[in-house]
């Protein structure tokens, strides 16, 4: 019975993701676009944390906000890739204000014809920063800093029906009382699913563990 509980124990915590990178930006946007808002995407060696090249600098706008998108259609099931998780970066001398003033990234949307959904801070998962996931002010956080965010798609609820077009969207917002609008840079924007040899290995020790009881 130990041996099988050990055996449980040790499958739980080698617990993988499958994966599937949305933007590495090592040669090129990979298809993401912006400009709503005002809002401008270069590519950048700020911020860079896959591979060792370039990110996304989404620069944002006088009124506030920025927005960045990627249409995937050759990744349309968001039932089964249940995480997007990502790498963002901001640099305090880009940002001029007298203090108090914040910056944040903490909403992301899901626009297809099979359903659309706005997924925030409540199922934004900021370990740096869990009070107030997503945000961040050159006051507090040091000359330059990177931090990764994960929202939960399936916890927020999103159950995608059929479609032949999905567009995921990243939205980034800051207080008006800057003088100087700063980038944020993103890096290895990446859509997690859990993998299915895990799970399988998974159920296979449960029923092993179910027959020795037995």
């Amino acid at each position: 019975m130990k041996k099988l509980a050990l055996v449980l124990i040790l499958a739980m915590a080698s617990i993988g993701y499958g994966q599937v990178v949305l933007g590495d930006f090592e040669t090129g946007l990979d298809g993401w676009t912006g400009g709503w808002d005002g809002g401008t995407l270069a590519l950048s060696g700020t911020g860079a944390t896959q591979g060792s090249y370039q990110a996304l600098s989404i620069t944002s706008p006088n009124a506030g906000w920025a927005w960045a998108a990627q249409a995937n259609p050759s990744v349309v099931d968001l039932n089964t890739y249940t995480k997007l998780t990502l790498d963002v970066t901001w640099v305090s001398s880009e940002w001029t204000t007298t203090g108090g003033n914040w910056v944040q990234m903490n909403e992301m949307y899901i626009n297809s014809d099979g359903g659309s959904m706005q997924i925030g801070a409540a199922y934004l998962d900021d370990p740096a920063n869990p009070s107030y996931p997503g945000s961040w002010d050159p006051d507090n956080w040091g000359a330059s800093h990177t931090r990764t965010l994960t929202w939960d798609i399936a916890a927020a609820g999103y159950v995608q029906g059929a479609t032949t077009w999905m567009q995921i969207l990243l939205s980034t917002n800051c207080s008006g009382d800057f003088t100087q609008q700063g980038a944020y840079y993103i890096d290895n924007v990446t859509l997690l699913v859990p993998e299915p040899a895990t799970m399988s290995l998974l159920g296979l020790g449960g029923l092993a563990l179910l027959r020795r009881r037995r």
